[in-house]
């Protein structure tokens, strides 16, 4: 995801609001298949889980790229604080990594599974949280364009599950 047109600042601003409805709402279905209980239920969650992947390695670039760099150029003093979210972002994508490796190499649907995957939906709902509360009347704050930067998250969106 670049901007093509207009500055980055509108790019950021437009973009938000649709990929947190998208998260969101994949969150909502990842966690109805951790709710399930069948064998067949497995199959779903499993391919919920990578698909999951896909679209939160992209979610992440989008921010470390994106919303988290505008606010590193304007308001330096929260360095500490955007790193942070970084590495939460990277923690949070092994550990989506390894549920996914658990959840193929289970045979059945157990409760600990289900479990952590609610866990982990909770995690990254809690992040974005904190993440939006910072962001909100930052993303608007002058003019210019980000340079995206290279995070653990480049060679993520490489990594198949």
């Amino acid at each position: 995801m670049q901007p093509v047109m207009g500055n980055a600042h509108t790019f950021v601003a437009e973009t938000l609001g649709r990929i947190h409805t998208e998260l969101f709402e994949k969150l909502r279905k990842l966690e109805e298949a951790a709710g399930l209980s069948s064998s067949q239920d497995l199959v779903e969650l499993r391919a919920r889980l990578v698909a999951m992947h896909r679209h939160i390695v992209e979610h992440f670039l989008f921010e470390d790229q994106y919303q988290i760099e505008l606010i590193r150029q304007r308001e330096p003093r929260l360095d500490r604080t955007i790193q942070r979210f970084a590495e939460e972002h990277c923690q949070m994508t092994e550990s989506l990594f390894a549920l996914i490796g658990e959840a193929e190499s289970s045979s059945k649907f157990e409760d600990e599974l289900r479990e952590r995957v609610r866990s982990w939906v909770n995690e990254v709902r809690q992040h974005e949280t904190r993440e939006d509360m910072l962001l909100q009347g930052r993303i608007n704050l002058g003019s210019g364009a980000a340079e995206p930067g290279a995070t653990c998250l480049t060679s993520a969106s490489q990594r198949r599950p």
